[in-house]
């Protein structure tokens, strides 16, 4: 497997370090294969079709009202739960990879 393929793998959800069959991986795996979708965001059915990558981290306003997830192609995505809407985004956020994102 390629790095590249690696990484798009990764940004889908099916990451994984390729040959890894520890403990560690097998209860991330069981945790990760629990999880019920209730709602699939579409990035094509906004109005930016850019690809910002995986979601490395999220947080909530304090009042609840704004959801901000950090992501892997140095951007950051505003979403508004109540409706699961794309309300905004930062493109070039940071200079590589926006790893946290804390509001508080």
């Amino acid at each position: 497997m390629t790095l590249h393929s690696w990484l798009c793998r990764r940004e889908l959800g099916n990451g994984g370090i390729p040959g890894a069959n520890d403990l560690k991986s097998s209860i991330l795996r069981d945790v990760y294969s629990s999880f019920q979708c209730i709602r699939v965001w579409s990035p094509m059915s906004t109005v930016c079709h850019t690809h910002h990558g995986g979601i490395f981290n999220f947080d909530f306003s304090l009042d609840g009202s704004v959801l901000v997830a950090a992501c892997e192609r140095q951007s950051l995505l505003v979403f508004d739960p109540h409706n699961a809407r794309l309300i905004g985004s930062q493109e070039n956020a940071h200079r590589d990879c926006v790893n946290y994102i804390r509001l508080r």
